[in-house]
């Protein structure tokens, strides 16, 4: 488990705490890149990022309200999610 959340290669610092029934915010993250990377078909990644983005500031807005992370922690992850290289092709 690592100890502070990344996205891509953007280490935000903020720590990865357990949210429920052994699930992490790390967990919540890799969860949603899987996703975004299920429909990734190499050439509609402008629309995926955008919408990882979207997602993540969802996530980010809950962890946000139930006093998970700070204002502060919140930005720091989402300059690093619009920064981030997630997307890769595999052909099926």
């Amino acid at each position: 488990m690592s100890e502070t959340i990344t996205v891509g290669d953007c280490n935000t610092y903020v720590e990865n705490i357990f949210l429920d029934c052994g699930t992490t915010m790390m967990d919540e993250i890799e969860n949603l890149i899987n996703q975004i990377n299920e429909a990734y078909d190499g050439e509609n990644g402008e629309e995926l990022h955008e919408a990882f983005t979207t997602k993540l500031a969802h996530i980010t807005y809950y962890w946000r309200t139930n006093k998970l992370i700070t204002a502060g922690e919140r930005a720091t992850i989402s300059s690093c999610a619009w920064n981030a290289d997630i997307l890769y092709y595999n052909e099926q």
